[in-house]
């Protein structure tokens, strides 16, 4: 997650608590529309932290 967050903007949307969101350096939205500006390249991960993403 932290090569991630050098190298992209991420957003959690739905977050109980979105100041502890902000605190690990990530975005808070409401939901994913707030998110997410028409045309932009978006890669969605469900269950984000317990996912290994590997390059291809």
């Amino acid at each position: 997650m932290a090569r991630v967050l050098r190298a992209y903007d991420c957003y959690v949307t739905n977050s109980e608590r979105p100041e502890i969101v902000e605190d690990c350096r990530m975005h808070a939205r409401k939901s994913v529309e707030d998110a997410v500006e028409p045309g932009s390249d978006v890669l969605v991960v469900p269950d984000a932290l317990d996912t290994l993403l590997v390059e291809g």
